[in-house]
């Protein structure tokens, strides 16, 4: 490797530390395979982060061998075997050994022969838990790790939630069969219709052609267009607009159609009529009559949740058929907003502690977690003082389950904790905030962490190789070319109504203008951000519907929240997010903006977080553009974010109006000699701001800043490392940076 001393000497240490043992052991002699293996530095393809793994494995004799053979007699295949190799330096003036790496053993990899134990190792305890478990789903409330370790109970906090008044559209059609009678007297009729939209199950099919009038109980709900029922507990403010296009053969004397109100009382079970709207009146005493009727209107009133509506249609004396045109739509369309109070106290949970929590599970640690990202200035150190010295960009988003939004009591026998895996709550993080994930090491622990991924490609240079490279080899990357881009979560789109066409917060696919490539650009979370939804089961609190169970129950929603001087936290409000408009308002397309919060979640806000990486493939076609193509429900949502110009969602985007690329699709091998001094540049940090303009420096790993090298043409070239291999030449894998202002 180079001019790395590998050998045991003065300069160089080994120890063997097992977590079964009290005591280390230094070794006398280095590992067999030392010389042949040392560290890989490899950037992970799907989190960002660079991780060290060792590619062959060690071999161990005499007490360094029994050491370990021991641990594992003591502790089995989860014993913690490390192996740290510590490097004489000079350090602020001071010669004195500082640790190069540590290295886990993976005894499932243990093998003796010949009185020599080999066994191999890898860089990282922390990520070998996390690949083993984040796939598994985890009550979160639960009091113990996955060890038996007491983590305590759960710390969750209450906001107000306001709610979203939401216009609720629901139609039915009057079906064309024909109907005749022959019997003398007056003849009443609820034409039959069915459902388009069902208006939230209020708006119902008329399934009885006619009723007796002077039998009470033969009005009922299978007479009823806009029926009672138990889903809303509040007054609803209802618009009905109706089309009616029909005809009649041989009718005696009259015709009248009436809009009737019913007041359902549950104590008889019978419907009593409160209002009666005539829409038609036709007398015709000395004749007979065939002829079509055309009647169109609206009534709009703020009903009480026992009240229904109806048609009805009286006929005098006997008629020969009755019947819808077939050519002329008929129909009723009812639009509902019901009136629903805020909910004063949910609980919820803050997206960092949400993740703090699982790696709790996990670990048992309560440090086992960092990120400015999702931090906040009231979380603390073991000590008492704050973690943060700012609430991170994302501190203040909570997330909440389908039973917290109902305000199931913990109690009760349906109460049902909140689950979720790490993978999903990162995989959804990744989608909507575009983060990155690595593990690092504080305070000789390592701990998991999260943060926006611009902070895995700084755009400073902190490593120059000093010599020009060899070998230089070129790829096109065909990762980063993106023919279709697709935003959005995973449980959008599936509403049984109109009111999902309001919905902004499902799914929006875009096309580019790369056409050679199969790749999609997919960024789908798995926590939701739909208001309609989280509304609806807001308005079914446990205090109203204890045994009523609903297929997102088990969802967890993101939540965007602000601090409160009264609550804690309260829901942002548009004017926090947003300026105004041309008409003074802060949101179009929309209805009621006034009452939408969720527009930090947009698909297009998941877009404009990524566009940086996914426009990499498109820095020949600065002026195409990426075109909108189709969403599952509400794409003219048009904001204006501070500082920004105005959007709607499906906004057709010029390439290169978006977030300049840090990289281009290509990717360079070369290799350059590594001594001691280099190795220690690239494993090294350098101080910058971080967040900028927090006034906060932080100690950053040089291998996520830029590299700068000296190309085969002699000319200065930079990039990001993939991947160092500093064994023998010193191989280095980058990704091309891209240098062009525009």
């Amino acid at each position: 490797m180079g001019n790395i001393r590998n050998g045991y000497s003065n300069y160089i240490k080994y120890y063997l530390k097992a977590d079964v043992n009290a005591s280390s052991l230094k070794m006398d002699k280095e590992p067999i395979g030392w010389d042949d293996d040392d560290l890989v530095l490899k950037r992970h393809k799907q989190y960002h982060g660079v991780f060290f793994t060792f590619t062959n494995s060690l071999r161990f004799k005499g007490e360094a061998k029994n050491y370990i053979q021991n641990a594992y007699d003591l502790g089995g295949i989860n014993t913690n075997l490390f192996l740290t190799k510590e490097v004489l330096k000079k350090v602020d003036g001071d010669i004195k050994f500082v640790r190069r790496y540590t290295a886990l053993a993976d005894f499932n990899t243990k093998k003796e022969k010949d009185g020599i134990l080999e066994i191999n190792f890898n860089d990282n305890d922390l990520e070998e838990i996390i690949k083993s478990h984040e796939t598994d789903t985890f009550e979160i409330e639960r009091t113990d790790s996955i060890d038996g370790d007491d983590i305590g109970f759960l710390e969750t906090n209450k906001t107000e939630i306001k709610g979203r008044r939401i216009n609720i559209v629901g139609e039915s059609i009057f079906k064309t069969s024909r109907h005749s009678d022959t019997k003398i007297g007056t003849h009443w009729l609820t034409p039959l219709t069915k459902l388009v939209t069902d208006n939230q199950t209020r708006h119902s099919e008329v399934e009885e052609y006619q009723f007796d009038e002077e039998d009470v109980f033969g009005i009922g709900a299978e007479n009823m267009f806009y029926d009672n029922t138990e889903i809303y507990t509040n007054d609803s403010l209802v618009n009905v607009r109706y089309n009616l296009n029909f005809s009649i053969e041989n009718a005696r004397r009259f015709i009248t159609v009436h809009l009737k109100r019913f007041d359902f009382d549950n104590q008889t079970g019978i419907y009593n009529e409160v209002e009666s709207i005539e829409l038609l009146n036709d007398i015709f005493p000395t004749s007979y009559k065939t002829g079509s009727y055309s009647i169109k209107g609206s009534y709009i009133k703020t009903l009480k949740n026992t009240e229904a509506l109806m048609l009805e249609f009286r006929i005098g004396g006997n008629y020969d058929n009755f019947s819808f045109d077939e050519n002329v739509k008929s129909n009723i369309i009812v639009e509902e907003e019901v009136f629903y109070d805020s909910s004063p106290s949910l609980e919820f949970i803050f997206t960092y502690d949400l993740v703090d929590r699982l790696m709790q599970i996990l670990t048992g640690r309560k440090d086992a977690f960092y990120s400015k990202l999702l931090g906040r200035t009231d979380i603390l150190n073991t000590n008492g003082s704050p973690k943060y010295a700012e609430d991170g960009e994302w501190g203040l988003i909570g997330n909440m389950s389908g039973l917290w939004i109902r305000a199931f009591e913990k109690a009760t026998e349906k109460y049902k904790s909140l689950k979720t895996s790490l993978k999903d709550v990162i995989d959804s993080l990744k989608s909507v905030a575009n983060v990155g994930i690595s593990i690092e090491t504080f305070d000789l622990k390592q701990r998991l962490r999260i943060e926006d991924l611009k902070f895995f490609y700084r755009p400073e240079v902190a490593v120059k190789l000093p010599s020009q490279v060899t070998n230089v080899e070129r790829e096109v990357d065909s990762s980063l070319f993106f023919s279709g881009l697709e935003f959005g979560y995973e449980h959008s789109g599936d509403y049984s109504n109109d009111m999902g066409l309001d919905e902004p917060n499902t799914r929006t696919d875009f096309v580019t203008p790369i056409r050679k490539s199969k790749n999609k650009f997919s960024k789908i979370s798995k926590i939701r951000s739909d208001e309609y939804e989280m509304e609806r089961l807001r308005r079914m609190p446990q205090l109203t519907f204890p045994n009523e169970e609903t297929r997102s129950d088990d969802s967890i929603w993101f939540v965007d929240l602000k601090r409160s001087k009264g609550l804690n936290y309260v829901q942002t409000e548009p004017e926090d997010r947003l300026e105004q408009l041309e008409d003074g308002t802060y949101a179009q397309g929309i209805y009621s903006p006034e009452t939408y919060r969720s527009m930090f979640f947009t698909p297009l806000r998941m877009l404009f977080r990524h566009d940086w990486v996914f426009r990499a493939g498109m820095e020949k076609y600065l002026d195409k553009y990426i075109r909108y193509i189709s969403s599952d429900s509400n794409s003219n949502l048009r904001m204006k974010f501070k500082g920004e110009q105005a959007y709607t969602e499906s906004t057709n985007l010029q390439v290169g109006a978006l977030g300049r690329s840090k990289f281009l699709p290509e990717k360079v091998k070369c290799n350059h000699q590594i001594d001691d001094d280099l190795m220690d540049l690239i494993t090294g940090t350098t101080k910058v701001e971080y967040p900028k303009g927090s006034g906060v420096f932080e100690e950053i790993p040089n291998f996520y800043f830029k590299f700068e090298w000296i190309n085969e043409k002699g000319q200065i070239e930079r990039g990001y490392l993939l991947e160092l291999k500093p064994n023998d030449k010193g191989e280095f894998l980058f990704q091309s940076a891209n240098e062009n202002t525009i």
